[in-house]
């Protein structure tokens, strides 16, 4: 009977061990699901930083990653950017992000900032058509910044241009093909 109740006693504390053990593991993995999200204080610092590097610019994603902070970026140039930062909010490495559309060239917007290559989307705005596109939705928004330009797939405009006022409101601006606005949407 002590060697039954030794060997039931034996397979409860291995079970205990094994079950306590998964327990362990999936905390330190799938029990903190969204952890890596970026927010509050350190996204603002982690967004000042990282705009800074590009020469200005809004961030659209980031989060924490094992050595530090990743960012993506649009910038203010159009261009797309990721960016690195380490735990102490310091550049570790910063670059275009290989986009569908890379132009392989300079083109009107990096030469005016004095970059390469471009890397946007298909649809986004570049050159004189961004200039235009942006003047009239700013002027319609009374002041802010472009935040994104592209062409429009929809019918009754030509543009869809979303601009950023100064209180962090985003208005979304419709013009058609001579950069009239259709629309606006706050």
């Amino acid at each position: 009977m002590q060697k039954k109740t030794k060997i039931i006693g034996g397979a409860a504390l291995a079970a205990v061990l094994v079950l306590g053990g998964t327990g362990i593991a999936y905390a330190a993995t799938d029990g903190f699901e969204g952890s890596d999200a970026l927010t509050g204080g350190d996204l603002d610092r982690a967004a000042t930083v990282a705009s800074e590097e590009i020469g200005g610019g809004s961030v659209t994603s980031a989060e924490r990653d094992d050595d530090g902070y990743e960012l993506e970026l649009k910038g203010d140039d159009g261009r797309y950017y990721e960016v690195e930062l380490d735990g102490s909010f310091g550049v570790v490495s910063s670059s275009a992000d290989d986009r569908v559309g890379d132009t392989g060239g300079t083109d009107d917007v990096g030469a005016a900032a004095g970059a390469g290559s471009a890397s946007v989307y298909p649809d986004d705005l570049q050159g004189e058509e961004l200039e235009k596109a942006s003047a009239a939705a700013i002027a319609e928004a009374g002041g802010g910044t472009v935040t994104d330009a592209e062409t429009s797939g929809d019918a009754d405009h030509a543009y869809d241009v979303e601009v950023r006022l100064d209180d962090g409101t985003e208005v979304d601006i419709d013009l058609d093909a001579s950069f009239g606005v259709v629309r606006t949407e706050k």
